[in-house]
């Protein structure tokens, strides 16, 4: 039974974790954790912790302060015009400037701006492609020239309002060229970007991934709020005392972070993380440092396969479902909340090191449905079980009534075998008591008056107890009683003989007996005896210590064919006392193993010799029950006493 129940429980784990994948199926389809899968990036983002600031990259910003200082908005062209020259001093690699340049100033400030763009080395000049928020965008003609790299400077926005990811590049019927941080890292390395394969580029020895949303944008992996190693502030810069050599050989953002610029965005940075005060956004320029840095550093993270991801869902939901299923519930349910953990281990893991995003929350709620599913699987199945073992209690208490019904039937039938008075003579005083271990037994006494002065006593013990043991000694029974019509009906000794050969044939020796009987002279007292293999009946003598042992028979009944056996005979005395008894007397046992013994029913009737028989009797029974108490044998037992007047 327990074998089935396990096999089901096995069998239960894949086909509920089947069933669990099909509703996670569902549920991802219908963009059900789709939010909660950027959380769990921003969530990854934040236990890896902030990644190390890029020593290549200085962000010029045009924050509060600067604003403040130069005391107009926008800030004026000729200001640009001489952060732009400042900045050239110190013979940057490449000059990223994220200020719009799409309308004219002044000529004077436009002239003073365009000279400067013309004198520094690489400057790569922000332009917008139209989308549904924004029209296009684009520096005036005034600034263009036609070896002057640009770079669209749009910002992706997920479904919550977040920045995450970066266009790589926008190639349309309209518009084509490459997004701003990687037209400047493109410069920077001096390589063009190429197409390794679908989904993949390259940009000299760096790679990008796609994030595979069908756009062209990838997943930014190194967050800091402070992506760049230096930021000097415009106010700074143009101060007489700035040292404009920590350009030399870096890229340089130029950008606003000013409240007035209102170029401000929502990031996984403050997503977890206590900001700053009067800080929970990033600027766009140090947006396009984060995309920097993702991409000099090796930091742009790849999205987990279709394959790969449901197949990690389905292990973890199997390890969960056979966790909560096979394991006792006090182990199960635990264990299956260590799988929540592992499966965000995983995830971190393959962020940290792998730059690989797991979307572990589907996974984490897959888990959870296999948990509420397993438990209402337990739920059922003990339900269905305890139903079981009610049919099968009903059933069995059903057959145990059927059986105690027709062993009663056995015992009533049983004890109607035995005598059901004893017999009584004047000046003899006879006492018997029966006791079986289970409802029926194999032990055995009887009493048949052969005449007026003539009784005959008979004590026997099948081997074994129980139905089979009682059938047999029902038999000994009628083939004694009807030997007692036979030529043997007053010799002991033959009517053994003939007791024997009828056992041997109706058992055919797979049942033995041992039997001790007698045939007493009420007139004269004389008892003729056999004793066949029973335990010796003890003759206890008035005045004297010893007890007589009544031994003399042959062997035990149901073992040799045509077996011969000698009889005995003593003569009682007034006073006397015979007990006869069956082995579950002697053999008794206490918790120590040890057995009641012979020696011990002397005792106990040499100390009640007075007593009446029945008397006698009860003590035997007292003792043996203190004695065995706390042991393990069990076998039946029948004590019987004369005792002459």
């Amino acid at each position: 039974m327990k074998l089935r129940i396990v096999h089901k429980s096995v069998f239960a784990v894949p086909v509920l974790s089947v069933l669990v994948v099909l509703v996670l199926a569902a549920l991802v389809r219908g963009g059900f954790f789709d939010l909660a899968e950027l959380q769990g990036y921003d969530l990854l983002v934040y236990v890896g912790g902030a990644a190390p600031a890029n020593e290549k990259i200085v962000i010029v910003d045009f924050d509060n302060a600067s604003v403040e200082a130069i005391g107009k908005y926008p800030i004026p062209r000729k200001t640009l015009a001489r952060v732009l020259g400042r900045i050239a001093e110190g013979q940057p690699a490449v000059i990223g400037l994220d200020k719009l340049l799409s309308d004219t100033s002044d000529k004077k400030s436009d002239v003073a701006l365009a000279l400067e763009l013309a004198e520094a080395r690489i400057v790569v000049l922000p332009e917008v492609f139209a989308t549904d928020q924004m029209p296009a965008d684009q520096p005036a003609s005034f600034f263009r020239r036609d070896d002057r790299p640009m770079g669209f400077v749009n910002l992706i926005e997920d479904a919550d309002g977040f920045i995450r990811r970066m266009f790589v590049f926008i190639k349309t019927p309209s518009v084509s060229g490459l997004s701003f941080p990687v037209e400047i890292a493109s410069q920077f390395l001096g390589q063009p970007l190429t197409r390794a394969e679908a989904g993949v580029y390259r940009l000299g020895d760096l790679t990008i991934h796609l994030d595979g949303t069908g756009r062209e944008t990838a997943l930014l992996g190194a967050w800091n709020r402070q992506p760049a190693k230096s930021v000097v502030s415009a106010a700074r810069l143009l101060s007489n005392d700035f040292d404009a050599s920590v350009f030399r050989g870096k890229i340089v953002l130029v950008g606003e972070s000013s409240t007035a610029g209102k170029d401000l965005y929502a990031t996984p940075v403050f997503r977890f993380r206590r900001p700053d005060p009067g800080r929970v956004q990033l600027s766009g320029v140090e947006i396009h440092a984060v995309a920097l840095n993702s991409i000099l550093s090796g930091r742009i993270i790849r999205v987990m396969g279709a394959t790969a991801q449901w197949s990690l869902s389905f292990l973890f939901i199997v390890l969960a479902s056979g966790l909560v299923i096979l394991l006792r519930q006090k182990f199960g349910i635990p264990a299956t909340l260590l799988v929540f953990g592992g499966v965000f281990l995983m995830a971190d893991l393959l962020f940290s090191r792998a730059n690989l995003w797991m979307q572990f929350v589907s996974i984490e709620a897959g888990v959870a449905l296999a948990l509420t599913a397993g438990l209402g699987y337990r739920f059922w199945r003990e339900g269905v079980l305890k139903s079981q073992a009610e049919d099968a209690e009903r059933v069995e208490a059903g057959e145990r009534k059927k059986l105690e019904d027709e062993i009663s039937s056995a015992r009533v039938i049983q004890e109607s075998l035995l005598p059901a008075t004893l017999p009584k003579f004047d000046g003899l005083d006879i006492a018997a008591r029966y006791q079986a271990c289970l409802a029926v037994g194999g032990d055995y006494y009887d009493f048949l008056q052969l005449g007026p002065a003539k009784l005959l006593f008979v004590i026997a013990d099948v081997q074994g107890h129980g139905v089979s043991s009682a059938l047999v000694m029902s038999n000994l029974q009628g083939t004694l009683r009807n030997l007692m019509h036979g030529p043997h009906a007053n010799a002991p000794a033959a009517i053994v003989a003939a007791l024997n050969d009828a056992l041997l044939e109706a058992t055919r020796g797979e049942r033995l007996v041992t039997l001790f009987l007698s045939i007493l002279d009420i007139t004269t007292r004389e008892m003729v005896y056999v004793n066949a293999g029973h335990v010796r009946p003890l003759l206890f003598r008035r005045g004297e210590s010893d007890v007589k042992e009544l031994a003399e028979g042959g062997f035990l009944l149901g073992v040799f064919e045509g077996s011969e056996y000698e009889q005995a005979s003593i003569v009682l005395k007034s006073g006397d006392v015979l007990l006869a008894m069956t082995d579950g007397i002697t053999e008794a046992m206490n918790a120590a193993n040890e057995e009641f013994s012979v020696a011990r029913v002397e005792d106990v009737v040499r100390a009640n010799l007075g007593r009446s028989a029945e008397e006698i009797i009860e003590d035997v029974y007292r003792g043996v029950a203190e004695f065995e108490r706390g042991g393990h044998h069990e076998d039946d037992k029948v004590v019987v006493v004369m005792k002459v007047a």
